[in-house]
This record gives structure tokens, sequence and C-alpha cells, in this order.
């Protein structure tokens, strides 16, 4: 349920864990947050430059979140998510 190219979760799993959270939250009456990243001008970049850059891009974005996400426990994020829409 990751996407091929970032290896970060799709929407399926985002909705399933989202839920799975926000449940769990309801019940122990815990807070959550979610965080939701959309690459500004994306389209345009990726249009005039090649899907190969944008890839990158979109590659880069990931690893570099992910790489500060690894540094937070399960109750502080639920998902990172890069929409290139």
């Amino acid at each position: 349920m990751n996407d091929d190219l970032t290896q970060r979760p799709k929407r399926r799993l985002l909705d399933d864990r989202l839920r799975q959270v926000l449940s769990s939250s309801r019940r122990h009456g815990d807070f959550s947050a979610l965080m939701f990243l959309d690459l500004d001008n994306f389209k345009p970049l990726n249009d005039r430059h090649g899907h190969a850059l944008g890839d990158a891009l979109r590659v880069d974005a990931a690893k570099k979140l992910k790489s500060v996400a690894a540094r937070w426990t399960p109750w502080h994020a639920l998902a990172v998510m890069i929409s290139s829409s």
C-alpha cells in the first residue's frame, strides 16, 4: 500500500490508519494530528522540466520528511503524505 516511487503510504492506507488513530483517540481521550504537505506549483515544474525531475523532487522530499518523521513516536505523527496534484 505504498507509492512505488516515494515509498510513502498511499491514501487508502492513510484512510485506514487515520480511522484507527481517531477511534483510539476517542476511546482514550487523546489528541492526534495530521500533517498534509502540498508541493506548490509542482505541476508546472513537472510539465516544464519533465517527469524525471519531478519524480526526483518527490523522492527527495519524501526522504527528507521520512528522516524527520523517524524521530517522532507514533503519537507524534500518523503519516507524511506528499501530494503532487
